[in-house]
């Protein structure tokens, strides 16, 4: 999922504006710009939008936004995984996509039990396969988005 970063600002004084600019978590990114929401981390995130006017007078704005893991986003990355590769054997996509499928109509029958031993599953899978057949950095990804999906089921 793509993120449009669009900003700008307006000068209320007389002097005009000078310069706007804005980073992401402390990185530069450009008006227009989109950002791949598959390599942000989870949990929060900062956007800071900066102005400065010809008097050189600064402001600055900031919003903060969360990225989160759900059983259907880990299925988008599971899936973008193996087209790019870093998932190389089909059996293995099949069978943890299997599980994430079984997690999620568990979930919407309100199974939340069996479905965390369904994602335990899915993460003890992972794991061996970790440098093996999943690339160790997607490896580390799904199993911290299942964590997280783990600890933020609804009580």
């Amino acid at each position: 999922m793509q993120l449009p970063i669009n900003f700008s600002a307006v000068d209320v004084g007389p002097a005009g504006l000078k310069d706007v600019w804005a980073d992401l978590d402390g990185v530069a990114v450009t008006s227009g710009q989109l950002i791949d929401l598959f390599d942000l981390s989870l949990g929060d995130h900062t956007l800071t939008v900066y102005a400065m006017d010809k008097a050189y007078n600064k402001s600055s704005q900031s919003v903060t936004f969360t990225v989160i893991a759900t059983v259907a986003s880990m299925q988008s990355s599971l899936n973008r995984l193996y087209k790019e590769g870093q998932i190389d054997n089909a059996g293995i996509y099949k069978g943890l996509s299997q599980k994430l499928n079984a997690a999620q109509m568990l979930l919407n029958k309100g199974q939340k039990a069996a479905a965390i031993n369904i994602l335990e599953a899915f993460i003890k899978e992972v794991t061996a396969q970790s440098g093996n057949h999943i690339d160790e950095d997607a490896a580390d990804m799904l199993i911290a988005d299942a964590q997280w999906v783990i600890a933020h089921l609804p009580r």
